[in-house]
């Protein structure tokens, strides 16, 4: 029997109202053991664990509250956490497209943008991030971190050095060349790790 309001009422006799008070206890009792510790344990009132059913869109809270929610992405095709922070904003806290290999991206909590991925210059070449719809786009770039890549086991004397990232964040320029000479050189293998919001 679910859990009913107003019991007992005032021209009840406690005989009359038992089975409906019994029922009310029950009732709390089945709400207390879903992700609770038990009445009787002493962790009460703590939970054992927080499940988050799928919302259709972020819920309201009240102005300096902070919220957590599980809603659908729409760059995953999957449920992910969110954190409404103090001042409205949305933050993705498990939304990320983590590859083996290359290229993926991520979201950190406190909502800055990683993408990273391989590629390769001869001389000086543009590399440009992935894009589409389930894909975040940088609204800034912080910095970017390169990392020469050679898969074969001798040296290739290739350096990779970052050229300039600029707005609209689309892409970047790097410059491959000889490591021990002047010059052009490619291509050279690297790796990329870019951080931004």
């Amino acid at each position: 029997m679910a859990y009913q309001n107003n019991i007992p009422q005032p021209t009840d006799a406690l005989s009359q109202s038992q089975s409906d008070i019994l029922n009310n206890f029950a009732a709390i009792q089945t709400l207390i053991d879903v992700n609770h510790v038990d009445f009787a344990s002493a962790d009460q009132g703590k939970h054992k664990f927080v499940t988050f059913p799928v919302q259709g869109a972020a819920p309201a809270i009240n102005a300096g509250e902070i919220g957590l929610y599980n809603a659908l992405s729409t760059k995953t095709a999957k449920d992910e956490l969110y954190l409404i922070n103090s001042t409205g904003g949305t933050v993705p806290l498990t939304e990320s497209q983590q590859v083996a290999g290359s290229p993926g991206w991520a979201y950190l909590p406190s909502g800055v943008l990683l993408k990273w991925g391989n590629s390769s210059a001869t001389g000086l070449s543009t590399i440009t991030f992935p894009a589409g719809a389930t894909i975040p786009a940088f609204s800034n770039i912080f910095t970017i971190i390169l990392t020469t890549a050679y898969v074969n086991a001798s040296d290739g004397d290739g350096f990779v050095r970052l050229n300039n990232f600029l707005a609209p964040w689309t892409q970047f320029t790097v410059y491959g060349s000889h490591r021990t000479s002047t010059g052009a050189f490619g291509p050279v293998g690297f790796q990329f790790l870019a951080i931004g919001n």
